[in-house]
């Protein structure tokens, strides 16, 4: 009769919390139908479904919160849903657990409710978790507030069966700020929601915890204030349980946003019908293709914050019987004015294929001018809808994308890229423990080795070679090549520890371009103080492993960071006595130490990168000026990429094009880090702002900073940082979007072209034309 559903529905989480489960509605009976899972109230008597409740108290110390409390809350939160007059949803309190035969349930029995073989004639099973142990030890789950859980399912229909919610004591605030667990009373209607299969949603909730935009990012709107925590939607997947914040509030369902929800699933007679709708699909920018997981909000114009609903583009399909960009916004105010935008999912758990980063910009929908073309659907116009009784109005929102921007696309979740080819087709990087190689073909695929502990994986010309740093039998970090599919290690220093120092016998930083040499550091020395033991360091088939000249005046360590193409250059670092670090190149094995400006304050403190040829090195400069630097060998005179003349920011040239046209790098001021990208055209600039000036934005995650460039600069690849996690992303941009105006007539109109990137860029910023898209009507 019965099926066991496999993993978690609903989890109502402490603001703050960064995980969770659901989705909605969360589970799908028939997918290519477009049914979900429901009850079916009918089938039970007096029309409900029968709701059991724990026979212990909720919350045993300061303050206690009683048996008697807790089912108060308990039938106040399912008559919240009861209560919806467009829907036939009804669950009711029939008993306690002495009515099935059970006891008090903690972490001892709860197996007599959760579990693969405790089916208990069905209905809900309310527990209350006294001291949260439940969460704790049977659950291994910290800092959440409650979870909702739909157990078993009729295997021939769609009907929920049986259900539970555990709903976790000891996260109800002590003392006196809830003496009645008011603040936690929205814990209760939120799982509740979660057991009739509604999942998570996003509208207010986001904007007043995590001031996500109440609007496109970047944009404007036709309203200046933001939600209240009265306005906070049931469903949103964070809950402030506090008196005072948003847990009382979220006990309501008074919002369209739930009331929608609920009544979408158990629909009353007259639903939707009688009342208004939006409809339509979302789409890529080619206007055709539909996608899954985006979240779609409507506002009226003149009650923006009250009068607002979402939607999951193909919640119900979820992406298994191919792309469904579906919307359907019902319960809408007949008459009002609506505007609608797309909107990237901040945080919580959602049960839908979901975006990182979404493929275009969030946007409103613009009406007659709404295109997936980037240049003349202007992303933050908008224009409103009417919502009409009895005529749904039917919108598609496509993304947009600009003529000649670069392409920006997300790797995945734990990858960091480390270094690519010079055509950009192959990368390697980290990927959790192991090393990853990418191609456009095979996407990314783990090779194995675990590099947890140091250095940054590289890879040869060629793509036929990795070199990375690898723990080796005994878990100990060594150097190591991949190469035909097997990892093989590289002999240590004779002169090592045992056992390494901490963990390693060195690190490998880089490998050269013909695959011949791999240069980082190792430990010698037979101690493991580094100023005495950490040396740079290189291995070559032919001379085997090799430490590289240190300067008289280091007692300290120094490290080899980068290697050209033939292994004739190598660039790192030098100690200097003093402590203070000074960047370094090795040609042909001879050292030269980068000077510093003023002796005691500026050192030029890290070459970073080398080109192809070894003729530009970059770096990072030491003490109190911390500039990105840029050095031709030839001259050996440092040309400064960053201006810091205030000496406020901390700035880093990470990678160099092959002709040093092209720098990515960071820089860093009160501790926050702020991504770069240096042409002789552009200068040191935001890197985000570059991409959003090219219409590429990248709403769910920061980035940090570019680690990879190709031979021409074109391809860009580097990681970020999200709710999810570490992502690694490429951005390629053979072509760049500018404003231009003909520059032997200054009165004539501009218009948006796409010139080469780096070299047409800088061509046309120099006769005066502005970086990204002109301006509609501009002059």
């Amino acid at each position: 009769m019965s099926k066991h559903i496999k993993s978690f529905l609903g989890v109502a989480l402490l603001l703050g919390a960064t995980a969770g489960w659901a989705g909605g509605p969360n589970y799908t009976f028939d997918f290519e139908n477009r049914i979900p899972y429901v009850w079916h109230p009918q089938n039970w008597p007096n029309g409900s479904v029968p709701v059991y409740t724990d026979l212990g108290n909720f919350k045993n110390s300061n303050p206690l919160i009683t048996n008697e409390r807790a089912d108060q809350l308990t039938v106040s939160g399912w008559d919240q849903w009861n209560n919806v007059p467009t829907s036939t949803f009804q669950a009711q309190v029939v008993g306690d657990f002495s009515a099935l035969g059970l006891s008090d349930i903690n972490r001892t029995n709860v197996a007599q409710i959760i579990g693969a073989n405790a089916f208990n004639g069905g209905g809900v099973h309310v527990i209350y978790d006294t001291d949260g142990q439940i969460f704790q030890q049977v659950l291994g789950v910290f800092g959440v507030l409650g979870i909702g859980v739909l157990e078993w399912v009729d295997t021939d229909s769609p009907e929920i069966l049986e259900a539970y919610v555990i709903l976790n004591g000891s996260q109800v605030r002590s003392g006196t700020a809830d003496p009645n667990a008011e603040g936690f009373s929205g814990v209760f209607t939120h799982e509740f929601g979660h057991i009739a299969n509604l999942g998570h949603t996003q509208a207010n909730g986001a904007a007043y915890s995590f001031a996500d935009p109440n609007r496109p990012r970047g944009c404007a709107a036709p309203w200046t204030s933001g939600p209240l925590a009265a306005q906070i939607e049931t469903m949103y997947p964070f809950i402030e349980n506090t008196v005072t914040g948003s847990g009382p509030h979220m006990a309501s369902v008074d919002r369209i946003d739930d009331i929608a929800a609920i009544s979408n699933l158990y629909p009353a007679p007259g639903w939707p019908e009688n009342h208004a709708t939006i409809r339509g699909k979302v789409l890529l920018s080619d206007e055709d293709t539909e996608i899954t997981g985006v979240n779609v909000i409507a506002r009226n114009v003149a009650n923006p914050f009250n009068d607002f609903t979402s939607y999951l583009s193909g919640q119900v399909t979820k992406g298994q019987v191919g792309p469904d960009g579906s919307f359907e916004l019902n319960g809408l105010t007949p008459g009002a004015e609506y505007v609608l935008y797309v909107d990237n999912l901040v945080r919580g758990g959602f049960n839908i294929p979901r975006f990182i980063v979404l493929p275009g910009p969030e946007e409103y929908y613009n009406g007659a001018n709404e295109s997936g073309d980037g240049e003349d659907d202007e992303r933050c116009a908008w224009t409103t809808v009417t919502a009409a009784l009895g005529a749904p109005a039917t919108v598609d929102v496509a993304f947009n994308k600009v003529k000649g921007a670069p392409v920006f696309t997300t790797l995945g979740v734990n990858i960091v890229p480390t270094d690519m080819t010079p055509d950009g087709a192959t990368i390697v990087g980290q990927y959790g423990p192991e090393v990853f190689r990418w191609t456009e073909a095979g996407g990314v695929q783990p090779i194995g080795g675990d590099i947890s502990g140091g250095g940054l994986p590289a890879v040869s010309d060629d793509g036929s070679r990795v070199a990375a740093t690898v723990k080796d039998a005994s878990n100990i970090l060594n150097w190591a090549i991949h190469e035909n599919g097997a990892w093989t290690l590289l002999p240590h220093r004779s002169d090592a520890p045992p056992a390494g120092c901490g963990g390693q016998f060195g690190s490998v930083y880089d490998i050269s371009g013909d695959g011949l040499t791999v240069v980082g550091g190792t430990y010698g020395n037979n101690t493991c103080n580094q100023n005495l033991s950490f040396r740079a360091s290189k291995w070559t088939a032919a001379g085997g492993l090799e430490t590289l000249a240190k300067s008289p005046d280091s007692i300290r360590a120094n490290r080899a960071n980068s290697v050209n193409y033939d292994g004739s250059v190598i660039v790192g670092w030098d100690d200097h006595s003093t402590g203070l670090r000074r960047g370094a190149y090795w040609i042909n094995g001879v050292e030269t130490v980068i000077p510093p400006l003023n002796p005691v304050t500026y050192f030029n403190g890290e070459a970073l990168d080398v080109t192809a040829d070894g003729s530009m090195i970059s770096g990072i400069s030491g003490g109190i000026n911390r500039d990105a630097w840029r050095l031709p060998t030839a001259t050996g005179e440092i040309e400064f990429v960053s201006a810091n003349p205030a000496f406020t920011t901390s700035s880093a040239a990470y990678t160099l094009s092959n002709d040093g046209g092209v720098i990515t790098g960071w820089s860093t001021t009160s501790n926050i880090r702020t991504p770069k990208i240096w042409t002789p055209g552009l200068g040191w600039t935001n890197f985000s702002l570059f991409l959003n000036a090219q219409g590429t934005y990248t709403e769910g995650m920061d980035i940090a900073n570019a680690l990879t460039t190709s031979a021409d600069g074109t391809i860009i690849a580097g990681w970020g940082a999200s709710q999810f996690g570490t992502v690694g992303w490429i951005l390629e941009s053979p072509k760049v979007v500018l404003c231009h105006r003909p520059p032997d007539n200054p009165h004539t109109p501009t218009h948006t072209i796409d010139v080469t990137f780096p070299v047409g860029l800088a061509n046309h910023l120099n006769h005066g034309d502005t970086l990204g898209m002109c301006q509609h009507g501009g002059m």
